[in-house]
């Protein structure tokens, strides 16, 4: 998922214009004023994973919840679809 979403934002929202953080399990997002955190968590042995997007924005909350629609909970869908990776 960190991959993915990664290369999302590094191809297809901002190039070469903002930082992508990865750790385990987490990936921070800063861009556009707002700073977005995506958490993989749960018991992967017990294949019950589950995923936290939390959001610190000075935007709109409509700018807001558009934004992660458009580039995170997509890319997040794509990926579960994914015949390779699927959820």
């Amino acid at each position: 998922m960190q991959v993915a979403l990664y290369n999302h934002f590094q191809k297809d929202v901002r190039p070469k214009a903002i930082f992508c953080k990865s750790e385990k399990n987490l990936f921070k997002i800063p861009i556009d004023g707002m700073e977005i955190l995506v958490e993989l968590a749960g018991d992967e042995m017990k294949s019950h994973l589950f995923i936290d997007i939390l959001v610190r924005s000075s935007k709109s909350k409509l700018h807001t919840l558009q934004f992660i629609d458009d580039h995170v909970l997509s890319q997040i869908e794509q990926l579960c679809y994914a015949p390779q990776v699927g959820c």
